[in-house]
């Protein structure tokens, strides 16, 4: 399960969860951006089930960063045709 910090409801099932970036993954914010965020690794959980929210829909992200963003945390979507890279 995800850490409370990312704030999604209790038994949440999770598809994705492990230390990486959010670039490697795919998952950033604004993807094709150069946030410097998207650079740093971070504990990242990605929910099994997407959300329906209209022009949000899809997997919930949360990335909780380490190192130089330590603790820093950031909650965001990606559509429901993502799936985590197999390298």
């Amino acid at each position: 399960t995800a850490p409370r910090e990312c704030g999604f409801p209790d038994g949440t099932v999770l598809q994705f969860a492990g230390r990486s970036t959010t670039r490697v993954l795919g998952v950033q914010e604004v993807p094709g951006s150069d946030d410097p965020l998207s650079f740093v690794p971070a504990d990242i959980y990605v929910t099994r089930e997407p959300l329906g929210q209209g022009a949000n829909d899809g997997f919930l992200v949360c990335a909780i960063y380490t190192g130089e963003a330590d603790g820093f945390v950031e909650v965001t979507t990606v559509p429901e045709t993502w799936a985590p890279p197999t390298e």
